[in-house]
């Protein structure tokens, strides 16, 4: 049994680069209507927003800076995304680090975040 995926539209967390960034283009592949990049870093977010619209055209992804521990802006993320696209389908919470010298914030993202 496979889950269609035509016309879904899905918000990734830390989607603007590693894996995000590579389920953001499987799901427009396989038919997605659109995909948002909720992302910290504005510079990787307009590189995948290029590579996005270079492969798939435009209208199919938006980017929206977001901090995963500050409700605020996650929140705004899936406002963007109905406003964007009319609809949320799936989810991918897959923002994360990985550096325990800065482990307040490791357990911030990867743990305590929405």
């Amino acid at each position: 049994m496979s889950f269609n995926l035509k016309n879904k539209v899905a918000l990734i967390t830390g989607g603007a680069s590693g894996i995000g960034l590579h389920y953001a283009k499987e799901l427009l592949r396989k038919g997605a209507k659109g995909v948002t990049l909720a992302d910290v870093n504005p510079q990787f977010g307009a590189n995948a927003l290029k590579g996005i619209q270079d492969e798939f055209g435009a209208n199919k992804a938006i980017f929206v800076k977001t901090d995963v521990t500050n409700i605020h802006e996650f929140e705004d993320a899936f406002k963007k995304t109905l406003e964007s696209f009319g609809n949320i389908d799936i989810l991918f919470n897959n923002a994360g680090i990985m550096n325990d010298s800065v482990w307040e914030k490791e357990v911030a993202i990867n743990i305590v975040s929405i």
